[in-house]
């Protein structure tokens, strides 16, 4: 016996209302396009227990029901004037899945608390760009319904095995950048897009901005791991070394800041990433220019503005219209542990960095230093002396990075409205900030920076 029909003609309501009823209730959906479909299961001996049905079958269901003088409950997704029954149920809300699915859960008499004990899995995240270049995903995927988990709901929209087009779809339809895996799945994903990333950025043909692009995939899959060590594994610590040697790469080739901008606005970059790689292109061009500087340096810079942020991967998603890291301390209701993150990130990252392999020697207490403070926890008000020379390169970087991205009109347009002349005008603000002898040396070397 079938225990629930759904009667629907639309893809993604097909795909959704099936795997999460089943998730969260534990019942079966077989699923049929539309009433003539459906009839020979209707009329059986043993009949659905329940049928749900969209709301451009919902009349011609009711009505058939009426002749059958069958009550078998109804659930319609949508409304219906006139049609009121004490067995027919209609979900009209802003979030009909969630209804629909408690709807069936109090039809089988299971109560929002059977329903929130629910043992359900731990989520890892991925972002929907990053899934573009599979056919097929390996794993169940996930998007999440709400901002605050747990509490969110999180909707199944496919099953292992699934093709790509088909989360691409869905995703649309509810306007999701990012999906989710059960966490102890995320190897597997996570190898599938580490050896597809591998193979693009070996392409010796491939065009500034998708090399930025794929890049910035590599970033996001590493900062999703970061905080886990175990997630160190083969294809993490291989793919460290390729996002490494890339950000070489592209740092060589960029011929100046408004060319690298434009590429992060036409790929719709996230903050974090634009943040690193242009404090990455600054602090190359500007340490050069330094007495002591040298190629050794300008690579221990740009593997530590890779790492430098990406604790705060998570928040700046959480809040998209914050641009500096300072600010996420001025949010009215920011969680605790979200505030804590912010305030010790710089340590927490030093942390993580000093068990990398081969990572550079020092980088992990510059990485503690690159908000001016010694130990990594808060912001510096003073800027002090004694940190290593080249955390005040770093801090002068992202200074002048800050500037650049104040206008939020022209960042959103592509557009960079610095020239030689207004370069200027930020070196001598930033001199007055950093007002100690051996910071306004550093700040000159700004005007190397090609624009």
């Amino acid at each position: 016996m079938t225990q629930i029909l759904l009667i629907s003609n639309d893809d993604v309501v097909n795909a959704l209302y099936p795997l999460n009823i089943n998730l969260y209730v534990g019942k079966e959906i077989i699923v049929r396009t539309n009433l003539i479909e459906s009839q020979n299961l209707l009329e059986a001996k043993n009949p659905p227990e329940l049928v749900i049905v969209l709301i451009d079958e919902a009349k011609s269901v009711i009505d058939f029901f009426k002749s059958l003088k069958n009550k078998i409950p109804i659930i319609v997704i949508g409304k219906l004037e006139n049609e009121e029954a004490p067995h027919i149920t209609f979900c009209d809300s802003d979030n009909k899945l969630q209804e629909v699915t408690k709807a069936v859960a109090k039809n089988y008499n299971i109560t929002a608390k059977i329903m929130s004990e629910k043992k359900t899995p731990e989520y890892y995240p991925i972002t929907v760009k990053m899934l573009t270049k599979l056919s097929k995903v390996s794993t169940e995927i996930y998007i999440c319904d709400g901002e605050l988990k747990p509490k969110s709901l999180f909707i199944q929209i496919a099953d292992k095995g699934d093709i790509i087009e088909k989360v691409l779809k869905v995703c649309k339809v509810h306007d999701a950048e990012t999906v989710y895996v059960e966490t102890n799945e995320r190897f597997k994903i996570v190898r599938e897009l580490t050896e597809n990333l591998k193979l693009e950025l070996e392409d010796a043909n491939l065009k500034q901005n998708k090399k930025l692009a794929l890049h910035e995939q590599g970033f996001e899959l590493i900062g999703n791991h970061i905080e886990d060590l175990k997630g160190l594994n083969e294809e993490i610590l291989f793919l460290h070394k390729t996002c490494i040697e890339t950000s070489k790469e592209i740092i060589k080739k960029i011929p100046g800041l408004k060319s690298l901008l434009d590429d992060l606005m036409s790929n719709k970059s996230s903050i974090v990433y634009t943040h690193s790689i242009l404090i990455s292109f600054v602090c190359t061009h500007m340490v050069k220019h330094l007495p002591w500087g040298g190629q050794s340096h300008a690579e221990k810079l740009a593997y530590i503005a890779f790492y430098h942020d990406l604790f705060l991967i998570p928040i700046y998603r959480t809040y998209p219209k914050i641009t500096n890291d300072e600010d996420f301390l001025k949010i009215k209701g920011i969680s605790d542990n979200d505030y804590e993150t912010v305030l010790t990130h710089a340590k927490l990252i030093g942390e993580v960095i000093s068990k990398f392999p081969r990572s550079p020697i020092g980088a992990d207490a510059i990485i503690r230093q690159h908000h001016g403070e010694f130990q990594g926890t808060g912001f510096a008000k003073e800027f002090k002396e004694d940190i290593s020379p080249l955390a005040k390169v770093f801090i002068i970087a992202e200074a002048f990075v800050m500037e650049i991205l104040k206008d939020q009109a022209s960042v959103a347009h592509g557009k960079l409205t610095f020239s030689k002349f207004t370069k200027g005008i930020v070196i001598e603000k930033l001199k007055a900030k950093f007002s100690r002898s051996s910071y306004k040396k550093i700040v000159e070397t700004i005007d190397k920076v090609p624009i």
